[in-house]
């Protein structure tokens, strides 16, 4: 059973988005499932690295369409991107510890901080964007 399961809930309302935030979600519970059966040692630093290049992707995608259509909350939402970017750059950092309690501080931090940017952060444009003709 997944950790995380995609709903629409989670919706912004951009197809394009939302496909990619369904790839984060998959990420993590790759993790998730490793750690569930005790395999994390020999996943945590691919799927760090997984996800600090698909989270990339994605926020360079977001961060495209805030500077074409003028997001007025742009600065905001990628300071909070930067501040992702940080953090999974540490657990990178520290990933060469290979231990448990580090795999369980990277899951829950990506869980956590995944739905909530999704849901409290990412769903703010959902307006915005769909105005601009992004569906």
């Amino acid at each position: 059973m997944p950790l995380l399961t995609w709903n629409d809930a989670y919706s912004v309302g951009v197809k394009e988005i939302d496909t990619q935030h369904q790839k984060i979600f998959e990420l993590i519970n790759q993790l998730y499932n490793a750690i569930v059966n005790s395999r994390e040692k020999q996943i945590i630093n691919s799927v760090i690295n997984d996800l600090i290049d698909y989270a990339n992707y994605h926020f360079s995608t977001e961060e495209s369409y805030f500077a074409k259509f003028h997001y007025p909350d742009k600065d905001l939402h990628e300071q909070k991107h930067l501040e992702y970017r940080k953090k999974v750059n540490e657990f990178k950092e520290n990933s060469a510890q290979n231990n448990e309690a580090l795999s369980q501080e990277v899951l829950t931090f990506l869980e956590k901080w995944w739905t909530n940017h999704v849901i409290e952060i990412d769903k703010k444009y959902t307006k915005f964007f769909n105005d601009q003709g992004l569906i």
